[in-house]
């Protein structure tokens, strides 16, 4: 054994400094000390932002999809409504008022039947891609689709098992105002105007507990 004094012994540490630690040993410790904790703030909040980027554009996408699909949902409603109401508006009195029609006057009024029952397929299909059980908002939009899609098949449909003409159904639905096809077209508008207001554009709050979860 050497006859000098032997070093004293003193755990690594970052903030105390030991008796007889070299300074050219201790500087190097707290600068990679340092450096390690910036990068590993550094690497936490990267993934915080990207983390929080994917979750805004997972939201602004659905949100895209709601608009597109509301959208194309109320071309549909604007032209099975146009439709019918040309049938109503331009047909003959005789084909909408009587229980039963002559062959001749069938054939004169089959081409805007025919486009009248087109529409309002394609609007039952295009209510088909309405979201499923959709939030709170969406419920105008359902009850106020069943109400007029009611009125369209029971018009284009005349005279039905009830025994009423298409004049008596039309009559009766526009009567009272606003009617369904009114009240559809403005729940579609507000609803639409509700979704653009609201759309998603800010960062949501992320927990670290929500940076450990895996998708399951």
């Amino acid at each position: 054994m050497s006859g000098g004094l032997a070093r004293p012994r003193c755990p690594l540490s970052v903030v105390t400094y030991c008796p007889g630690m070299d300074a050219d040993i201790w500087v190097p410790i707290t600068v990679a000390s340092i450096g390690a904790l910036f990068v590993t703030v550094n690497t936490v909040v990267s993934r915080f932002t990207a983390k929080g980027a994917a979750v805004l554009g997972a939201r602004q996408r659905r949100r895209d999809v709601d608009l597109e699909t509301l959208s194309a949902y109320g071309d549909a409603l604007f032209a099975a409504a146009n439709a019918v109401q040309s049938y109503m508006w331009y047909g003959s009195d005789e084909m909408h008022s009587r229980m039963k029609v002559s062959p001749e006057e069938w054939a004169a009024a089959r081409p805007e039947v025919e486009r009248a029952q087109h529409a309002v397929e394609l609007l039952r299909f295009a209510a088909g891609a309405l979201p499923s059980g959709g939030p709170g908002q969406w419920l105008s939009v359902y009850k106020a689709h069943d109400e007029v899609l009611e009125l369209l098949i029971s018009v284009v449909h005349a005279p039905g098992s009830g025994g009423r003409t298409a004049a008596d159904i039309w009559g009766d639905a526009t009567s009272r105002q606003p009617d369904a096809i009114v009240r559809a077209m403005s729940a579609v508008n507000e609803l639409k105007r509700e979704l653009v207001e609201k759309y998603p554009v800010t960062f949501p709050k992320l927990s670290l507990w929500s940076m450990r979860r895996r998708p399951s």
